[in-house]
């Protein structure tokens, strides 16, 4: 990987592959066995197979043409869909394209994406609530669900996949497809509805309700938790880790806000008490948690 590089995430079982995103090639590497990845010497064996490119020596963004179903444009975080009506699909956050791309199996170098989610073949490269603007990230829940950090939007999507229904947090929560199709989100997290995207000044004066320019997204589906890191979210730039507990809702409140005083949760004025001006504050998030995983029980930015 030569010219930058973004998420990574695994898919299949087994054996389990992984695929890494090559953002400034434009392209995601992926090995269907993560062990050939996981090299000791000076060289990795080749990817698999090449998305976004058609084949290992381009790096143009969309492959130094128009926007297609085989092309990629700054590519960020991705995953796998084990479950769900998109199950064996491969999620890619086409960042710069303001779209999600579904890749279904089998793979190969080069391929067409199966469906595109937040903007459609032919439409105008333009950010806005209608569509996804530079969304960050895609990623699939444990059910096949489809949740997306709508970055440019400062929103998080959701997209229920899940063919079964989906409970979480003790029953609180069910997931069902409200929707015949891709085109309108199931939930948005950090809006009042589906139609609000950014607004200028929304960055200002965050509170529970608010995302700034959430960057990734992760779960406990045990518990029914959504984990959402929101970057700059004050004039100093300051990021902070958002929770949402089930049940959820279009326009809820989170139940935790991470970086921020405890009591400033619905009055955080954009200032920049409890930052890192002077050094850094136990507990405080000093810079932007740009990326999510849980490991068992605990979670770490």
């Amino acid at each position: 990987i030569g010219k930058g590089s973004g998420g990574v995430w695994f898919f299949g079982e087994d054996p389990q592959g992984v695929c890494i995103t090559d953002e400034l090639a434009h392209r995601v590497l992926c090995w269907r066995d993560r062990r050939k990845a996981a090299t000791t010497g000076p060289v990795t064996p080749p990817a698999d197979f090449i998305l976004g490119q058609e084949g290992p020596t381009q790096h143009r963004p969309n492959r130094g043409g128009d926007v297609g179903a085989d092309t990629l444009n700054g590519p960020s975080f991705g995953s796998w869909a084990a479950r769900g009506r998109r199950a064996g699909a491969l999620f890619v956050a086409d960042t710069d394209n303001h779209r999600i791309q579904v890749y279904a199996p089998p793979y190969a170098t080069g391929m067409q994406a199966a469906a595109s989610i937040g903007r459609k073949a032919g439409a105008a490269a333009e950010c806005g609530p209608a569509g996804t603007c530079e969304p960050n990230a895609a990623k699939a829940d444990p059910d096949g669900n489809l949740w997306v950090a709508d970055t440019g939007n400062g929103r998080v999507l959701l997209f229920c996949h899940a063919t079964d229904t989906v409970r979480a947090g003790d029953d609180q929560w069910v997931c069902t497809a409200a929707n015949s199709s891709d085109d309108v989100a199931d939930l948005v997290l950090g809006k009042p509805d589906a139609d609000s995207g950014f607004a200028a000044g929304h960055c200002s004066a965050p509170t529970a309700r608010t995302l700034c320019q959430p960057w990734d997204v992760a779960f406990d589906a045990k518990r029914g938790r959504v984990f959402v890191g929101d970057r700059e979210t004050s004039r100093f730039g300051r990021g902070r880790t958002v929770v949402y507990e089930a049940p959820f809702a279009t326009g809820m409140a989170a139940g935790h806000v991470l970086g921020i005083p405890s009591n400033a949760l619905e009055t955080y004025d954009g200032s920049d008490r409890g930052f890192c001006n002077g050094g850094p504050t136990p507990g405080v998030e000093c810079n932007d948690p740009d990326d999510w995983e849980l490991r068992g029980t605990t979670s770490a930015a």
